[in-house]
């Protein structure tokens, strides 16, 4: 696996963390800057996770090195 898939996924997984654990607070009391975290990391977590579903297509129609 290249390392650039593997950064990209990580990112995707932070984002996705992040999102997750950012909604419930949403619903509370006012919370400054809270509607921002949630648009910015489901922004962020949809482009990186495009980019792991491209980047995952992409190594299936390559064909197989020798060193690989």
């Amino acid at each position: 696996m290249s390392k650039t898939f593997l950064v990209t996924f990580g990112v995707m997984a932070l984002a996705g963390v992040v999102l997750i654990l950012s909604i419930p607070p949403l619903f509370d009391h006012h919370q400054p800057y809270q509607e921002q975290v949630v648009w910015w990391s489901a922004g962020v977590f949809a482009v990186s996770a495009a980019v792991v579903f491209l980047q995952k297509a992409a190594m299936r129609r390559r064909p197989p090195t020798a060193s690989e």
